[in-house]
């Protein structure tokens, strides 16, 4: 009888070790397409699509050969934009038609906005959170400040500080409060970077505001444990309408700093098409030879993630409050034609 028993016992529980062994073998295989299907989950929009058509796409830079643009087609939307800007300016009454500023306008101006590249003719107007500190680390590559191909993050803020104001670290480029004289200013090639307002809100936002907390703090404004939208609208509904912010070049209207209706831009590129405009800017300036460092924008990341906040975040809010937000980039809404959150073909330009 207990032999019996025991020899039972042995081969239940050798069923269950095998059956064990083979649920973990299953497993440890279907893992990989488990962390893939769950990752997509993550990134995947749940609301209106971004991207006018049919087709539903979480990124900036998910585009279709046939969406392609030739160099060419690239300056043609830029001079599109430029007259778009200046017909509003025009309408406005603000145009200046600047073919060189004065001098009490350089004078007062911040000089962190402006980098000059004497070596390949470049006057780039940096634009916070369009990829402004991607574009820095590029100019100290191309003029020999930084080893080729070594363009990781590390090794470049190892050597160079791009968010440096005081001009101790530009000997090379220059970020000047003096422009090159009239004949040199004419002939550089000056470009400026623009971005839908709600996602470049909504990336300020998440690095000035929830990383640093700059604004906003915890316990006094906000309940510890409050969920990242709820502190978005209070920052909306708060701090973004007190006028003082506007001191704040991450969250200024940006077309009061880059001065889209007086400076004689070249280019104006569209942050949404940067993966584009970057080879074309290249072949522009001679600096095709030079690899482009990159950012998270670059690999794919800051893009699919902002565009799930964007979503997660503007969705919380009702219409009332995502007036507000409208209402205080009224002014670059008109100047740019950025199409609204919700409507076809966000986050682009309207067609």
């Amino acid at each position: 009888m207990f032999h019996r028993s025991a020899i039972s016992t042995l081969k239940r529980c050798s069923i269950l070790w095998i059956t064990a062994f083979l649920s973990a073998s299953l497993l440890f295989l279907l893992a990989p397409s488990l962390i893939d299907n769950s990752t997509s989950l993550i990134s995947t929009v749940p609301s209106t699509p971004i991207f006018p058509g049919d087709q539903l796409r979480t990124s900036y830079t998910e585009r279709t050969e046939e969406e392609e643009d030739t160099p060419e087609r690239l300056q043609e939307r830029s001079d599109m934009l430029l007259e778009r800007i200046t017909n509003q300016c025009d309408l406005d009454g603000i145009k200046t038609n600047w073919k060189y500023p004065d001098k009490s306008w350089i004078q007062s101006k911040q000089p962190r906005l402006l980098i000059y590249n004497e070596k390949f003719h470049i006057l780039y107007t940096t634009n916070p959170k369009t990829g402004s500190t991607s574009f820095k680390k590029f100019l100290y590559l191309a003029d020999g400040k930084l080893p080729r191909g070594d363009t990781t993050q590390e090794i470049i803020d190892g050597i160079v500080n791009v968010h440096n104001t005081t001009g101790g670290h530009f000997s090379i480029i220059e970020t000047k409060p003096q422009l090159p004289p009239e004949p040199v200013f004419t002939s550089c090639f000056k470009f400026v970077v623009i971005r839908n307002p709600v996602t470049r809100l909504v990336s300020g936002f998440r690095d000035k505001q929830l990383r640093r907390e700059q604004f906003l703090k915890p316990g006094i404004h906000y309940p510890a444990k409050a969920r990242d939208e709820e502190i978005f609208r209070l920052f909306v509904i708060g701090p973004l309408q007190d006028w003082l912010y506007l001191e704040n070049i991450h969250f200024k209207p940006q077309w009061l700093d880059i001065l889209v209706c007086s400076w004689p831009y070249d280019l104006v590129v569209q942050y949404e098409r940067m993966g584009e405009y970057m080879p074309f800017i290249q072949q522009r300036t001679g600096t095709a030879d030079f690899l482009w460092p990159g950012s998270r924008k670059e690999q794919g990341v800051e893009e699919h993630a902002t565009m799930y906040f964007v979503n997660q975040y503007m969705n919380f809010l009702d219409a009332n409050e995502r007036e507000l937000i409208y209402k205080f980039y009224k002014k670059d809404y008109e100047l740019f034609g950025y199409t609204k959150f919700g409507e076809p073909g966000f986050p682009y330009l309207k067609t």
